[in-house]
């Protein structure tokens, strides 16, 4: 279309574009990624040497290099499809944890006071959770069923990491909940 358009020169100023936001999408995955790890490792509940900052620019930079070395190997793996919906669907119960955090959180701590009020109360915090809940919820369960298989593979590794975290921290003496 944008050949039809403005020609060659407009198709390339298009394919440029689109390859810059490519970038910053992938640059601002591998930031906040690098964080979740790096907070993780911090509260102990993945191994400490993921939690690692770069001394002079403060950057967990073990975390972001693996996850450079991840994002890469996938890329060889999957078609750009497939990450498209290995990515939706691993970053959906991630989303659903965050839209039922503030109902949690009034729930257990209904007097707890902070810089930020949701005006409304729970008529507008009910709804404001449970309706992006529900579409995340309807996007798992309408997926394709190769996404879901490979998500199920990720979803499995979970636990027994966080088993492997525990029994390491067992064995070093050390109680990750307190």
């Amino acid at each position: 279309a944008a050949f039809a358009l403005g020609g060659p020169v407009l198709a390339t100023l298009m394919v440029v574009a689109a390859l810059v936001a490519q970038l910053g999408l992938y640059n601002s995955e591998q930031l906040v990624l690098g964080r979740y790890v790096y907070a993780l490792a911090r509260d102990r509940m993945l191994p400490p040497f993921l939690g690692r900052l770069h001394p002079r620019h403060q950057t967990p930079y073990v975390a972001l290099i693996l996850h450079a070395i991840l994002f890469s190997v996938l890329v060889f793996v999957f078609d750009f499809v497939e990450l498209l919906v290995l990515g939706a669907l691993v970053s959906v119960p991630g989303y659903i944890l965050t839209f039922l955090s503030p109902l949690i959180l009034r729930w257990k701590y209904p007097n707890l006071r902070g810089p930020f009020r949701l005006p409304g109360g729970w008529p507008v915090i009910i709804p404001t959770a449970i309706v992006p809940c529900l579409i995340g919820t309807h996007f798992v369960a309408t997926a394709e069923p190769a996404g879901l298989h490979t998500t199920d593979f990720v979803f499995s590794a979970a636990p027994v990491i966080h088993w492997a975290v525990r029994a390491y921290h067992r064995l070093q003496g050390v109680d990750i909940h307190t």
